[in-house]
């Protein structure tokens, strides 16, 4: 899920997509999957950084209003970056966006290789392999 978070206590809150648009500063991350989305929509209100740890700075010192983010993502950003932690943050609103992740293949890959694929992706599902990788990098929700 897609969210924009703000500092803690800020008076910012966001419905809809559109409505970011205006009257707020969004911190991205130069070239991200954010920055590209936003800069396809249409967004001119970006604030551009060299790292996502730079975009949750200006955040805390008021210089941006938003940052967007995956719901998941913000966990192990935080896990990683410990001068930050969830009291500091807060999300702005409902989820603006949600994406599930695939694996494509080109067009000229041979069916039978793509069954492979498929039937090793069913088997570390199955016998819990892939729950333990997604939990590695994301903490669990079981919302």
């Amino acid at each position: 899920m897609f969210i924009f978070i703000v500092k803690k206590g800020a008076d910012v809150s966001v419905k809809n997509l559109e409505e970011s648009k205006n009257n707020v500063r969004i911190a991205v991350t130069r070239d991200d999957f954010y920055h590209q989305m936003l800069t396809e929509k249409g967004f001119t209100n970006l604030d551009v950084s060299s790292s996502q740890k730079s975009d949750f700075l200006k955040l805390l010192k008021g210089r941006v209003d938003l940052v967007p983010m995956g719901e998941r993502a913000l966990q192990g950003f935080l896990k990683k970056h410990p001068d930050f932690d969830n009291s500091m943050f807060e999300r702005a609103g409902p989820p603006l966006l949600s994406s599930d992740t695939y694996i494509a293949f080109a067009a000229h890959v041979p069916d039978d290789v793509v069954q492979k694929w498929q039937d090793a992706l069913d088997k570390i599902k199955e016998n819990g392999v892939y729950q333990l990788v997604i939990d590695s990098y994301f903490e669990r929700h079981d919302d």
